[in-house]
């Protein structure tokens, strides 16, 4: 009973933490189809990179009034999709801005093999 009583408080502590959070858009003039991630590149550019599992990478201020995004990366021709399959990850060098490294993460067309190209 008394472990009832326990979960009990801690299921109505955790209902009441999670009333008190609201969500509103951070970009909300931008759409986007199947994003996958979120991150921003470390080079002190304040940009924003959102991975979509389509095969692009888009790129925009990081400002919530922006209207529109550039396509960063397109390689929609080296995906295979469907289910959890395509574009799935982005990781910047630490060093992106001298050396420009970044990694993607992806499922390869034809053999559906899972990728992580520089």
């Amino acid at each position: 009973m008394k472990k009832l009583l326990i979960l009990a408080a801690a299921l109505l502590l955790t209902i009441n933490l999670f009333s008190q959070v609201t969500f509103s858009p951070a970009f909300p003039s931008l759409l986007f189809t199947a994003p996958v991630f979120l991150t921003h590149s470390g080079d002190g550019t304040n940009r924003i990179f959102v991975v979509e599992q389509s095969g692009f990478i888009r790129v925009f201020p990081n400002d919530s009034t922006v209207s529109s995004y550039t396509t960063f990366l397109n390689i929609t021709n080296k995906l295979s999709l469907g289910g959890e399959r395509g574009l799935l990850g982005l990781a910047f060098h630490p060093n992106y801005s001298s050396n420009r490294y970044f990694y993607i993460y992806y499922t390869r067309i034809g053999d559906g093999a899972l990728i992580i190209s520089r």
